[in-house]
C-alpha cells in the first residue's frame, strides 16, 4: 500500500536538511460491524442472523446507509481482505467480539475513493 521511505539529503551551509520522499498519505476509514438477529413471524422459535455493516471516515462522516448482509462476518471479512487489503489477523482478532454481540470496529488506510464504491457505500455521501 505505501511505497517504501526513501530519504534524500540535502546540505546546506548552515545545516543539513532531511526530506522524506515517496511516502504518500492514504485515507483511512473505519469500518463497524455488529451481529444482529431477526425473527421470522412464521417460526417465532428460529432466529437468523446478519451483520451490520457500517463503513466512516476517520472524521466520523459515514459512507451512505448500513449494509446488512446475510453470511454474516464471513462476508463482511471477505470484503475487507479482498477489496481494501485488511490483513487477516486484523479480522480474527475482531471475530471473536463480533460472535458475543459487540460493535467491531476495524481501521484501515486505502489509496483511493474506489474502494468505498466497491465495499458497497456511497462515496458521493462520505
Amino acid at each position: 500500500m505505501y511505497a517504501e521511505n526513501a530519504y534524500a539529503r540535502c546540505a546546506s551551509p548552515a545545516f543539513d536538511i532531511f526530506i522524506e520522499l515517496g511516502k504518500h498519505m492514504g485515507i483511512k476509514f473505519i469500518a463497524l460491524i455488529q451481529r444482529e438477529s431477526t425473527v421470522d413471524p412464521r417460526m417465532l422459535s428460529q432466529r437468523s442472523f446478519f451483520a451490520s455493516f457500517r463503513l466512516f471516515r476517520e472524521n466520523g462522516q459515514e459512507c451512505g446507509v448500513a449494509r446488512y448482509l446475510t453470511d454474516g462476518f464471513r462476508e463482511v471479512g471477505d470484503l475487507l481482505k479482498g477489496v481494501a487489503g485488511v490483513p487477516n489477523e486484523q479480522l480474527q482478532d475482531s471475530f471473536l467480539g463480533y460472535e458475543m454481540g459487540e460493535e467491531v470496529r476495524i481501521t484501515f488506510t486505502v489509496d483511493n475513493e474506489e474502494i468505498v464504491s466497491k465495499l458497497g457505500f456511497n462515496s458521493k455521501a462520505a
